[in-house]
């Protein structure tokens, strides 16, 4: 223990002895703060959110605006245009899931524990939030490049007048962050950009995708 703290001491005093040559860059994200508001029904969203054409937005009368976006993504096939903003059509699908650990709304850490529960579903839940007409990445799964698993990507709004916030499901990612003719763009969940599918095999690989 004494040649260990004589160790830390040198160290103290006289550093390390190593020079920085370059940097070989950096990446500062900032963002403002937002606390998670309550949960509640349904509202009609921004109008630059609604000609994105990429949102299922479930016109639920309850507070459990998590779990129909959720159903609405996880059975956006099996359910046809006209029906997915009603949320009658999603209670047969209610029973396949775990939803003891949701709130309302769930917190990041409640949505990672939702997705755990319900891990042999194979479902990677990413959390993105709109705020000051921006979109912002809240939360990635850890299974989000497990190619065994389907992402199913939710986007939370807030309405600042009455402080409550509502999530809304994503059908194209591509589309909700791009402009025109991106439904068809691959998005990296890491560095938050989209490329075509050429491009993004070659990216992938120099961007800690694994």
């Amino acid at each position: 223990l004494d040649e260990m703290n004589e160790i830390i001491e040198v160290f103290s005093v006289h550093g390390s002895g190593w020079k920085l040559k370059r940097i070989l860059g950096s990446d500062i994200r900032i963002a403002k703060f937002a606390s998670l508001r309550r949960g509640r029904c349904f509202f009609q969203l921004p109008k630059d959110l609604q000609k994105k054409r990429a949102l299922v937005n479930v016109k639920n009368k309850d507070n459990l605006c998590f779990k129909y976006a959720f159903l609405a993504m996880a059975h956006y096939k099996e359910i046809t245009n006209g029906k997915r903003q009603l949320p009658c059509y999603y209670s047969a699908y209610e029973k396949f899931y775990n939803f003891s650990s949701v709130l309302t709304p769930p917190d990041m850490k409640a949505v990672a524990k939702f997705e755990k529960q319900n891990l042999g579903k194979k479902l990677a839940i990413n959390i993105f939030e709109y705020f000051e007409h921006h979109i912002f990445i809240k939360r990635v799964s850890p299974y989000v490049y497990d190619k065994t698993f389907r992402c199913i990507d939710l986007l939370l709004v807030h309405d600042d007048d009455v402080a409550q916030s509502h999530y809304v499901g994503i059908t194209s990612i591509g589309r909700l962050m791009g402009k025109r003719n991106h439904h068809k763009a691959i998005f990296c969940y890491t560095c938050q950009n989209l490329y075509g599918e050429k491009k993004y095999l070659s990216h992938k690989d120099n961007c800690n995708i694994h």
